[in-house]
């Protein structure tokens, strides 16, 4: 008698969910899917399919769940690519697409976030702030993450964007980490050492003396609120339009200051405005804007007389 061999229909095998669904452009993202009608055969390879074209081995992980590794996207990445693929099941020797398609799993863009500058700001928010990285994109929802809230970010190039902190509810002295992404999911941060301090918000109440030589050098008496003894080396005044000028921090409420010259100010008046800075880059003026310093000439002395009569 002649020998037979048997050939087994089996159902179609089904991913009904999978965590996580979404993962780095290269690739290492470990997946669990949740399946359906996996043919129950440990000798039987079976394979994640992530689209059509890319095709990693799986590993059984009982009868309802199965994990693999995603692989490297290699498509276009264009700002117009959509990165999201179908993933399914198919048993060796078989074809992606002869099985369908099943959730969606995208591949995302491992931005690296190395710093930001200023890296302090008032909670209140509004220091515009310029982040340093690699990976960034020009998309057009591109944003900063402070923490938890995002805010738009603008594009400069690869390794550089600038946002605004957001204002946050938080006791000063905290510090929140910084990512850029995009609203899309397409951007994520992979790794990120920027982390952005929120300070108090600060005021200026009074200097003493508002009085100095047109030379510069006097030393004033600051008073205010909110003054950053753990960034006491960005503690700043300003005289005008004069560079910043470090100040000395006395305490959260008292600060020391040396007026520049009046040439340093560039003004044409006698009379400047005074501001302070806790970063370097924030300038805060006295509530009613009444906080000035006025600059006047010593007095000329006569010496001496040739010849004497």
């Amino acid at each position: 008698p002649g020998s037979t061999s048997t050939f087994s229909y089996v159902p179609a095998p089904e991913v009904l969910g999978i965590i996580p669904d979404q993962g780095w452009m290269d690739g290492g993202t470990h997946v669990r899917l949740e399946t359906r009608n996996v043919y129950n055969d440990p000798s039987s390879k079976v394979y994640c399919a992530f689209g059509p074209r890319y095709l990693v081995e799986a590993q059984r992980r009982g009868d309802s769940f199965i994990s693999c590794t995603s692989p490297r996207y290699d498509g276009n990445n264009s700002v117009t690519d959509d990165t999201s693929v179908s993933v399914s099941l198919v048993y060796e020797n078989t074809e992606p697409k002869s099985w369908g398609g099943g959730p969606s799993f995208t591949f995302v863009n491992g931005a690296v976030v190395s710093s930001i500058t200023p890296s302090v700001g008032s909670v209140s928010g509004g220091t515009v702030c310029v982040v340093y990285g690699i990976y960034f994109q020009n998309r057009h929802d591109l944003q900063c993450v402070f923490g938890n809230f995002s805010v738009p970010a603008i594009f400069i190039n690869e390794g550089e964007v600038s946002c605004t902190s957001p204002g946050q509810r938080l006791a000063p002295g905290s510090a929140v980490t910084v990512k850029v992404e995009s609203n899309s999911g397409s951007i994520r941060t992979m790794q990120t050492f920027a982390q952005f301090e929120y300070t108090s918000h600060l005021s200026l109440y009074s200097i003493y003396p508002a009085l100095g030589k047109s030379s510069g050098g006097t030393r004033l008496n600051v008073t205010g609120h909110g003054f950053s003894e753990s960034h006491a080396h960005l503690l700043s005044c300003r005289f005008g339009n004069s560079p910043p000028i470090l100040a000395e921090y006395v305490s959260p409420h008292q600060m020391w200051c040396h007026s520049p010259s009046l040439a340093d100010t560039a003004s044409s008046n006698a009379t400047v405005d005074v501001a302070i800075s806790n970063n370097g880059q924030d300038w805060v003026y006295s509530r009613d804007d009444d906080v000035t310093f006025t600059y006047y000439f010593p007095s000329l002395r006569i010496i001496d007389i040739q010849p004497k009569l």
